[in-house]
């Protein structure tokens, strides 16, 4: 499901996101650590190398 920015600030639990414009992951990121501020989110990157990210409740995030 392709969702807008306001959808991802409403979402409460954990949440996946696959992000397919994997050359622009660092601001994808940045942004919904702005949007998702203490919620924990996991970002699937599938091409060029497969990626998992996770972002704690801290907006840290660590390669997993």
């Amino acid at each position: 499901m392709i969702s807008s920015p306001d959808q991802l600030k409403e979402h409460n639990g954990e949440l996946g996101i696959v992000v397919l414009a994997w050359n622009f992951i660092q601001e994808i990121m940045e942004k919904t650590r702005r949007l998702r501020e203490g919620k924990e989110t996991y970002f699937i990157v599938p091409y060029p190398k497969k990626s998992i990210y996770h972002m704690n409740k801290m907006g840290e995030v660590h390669i997993v």
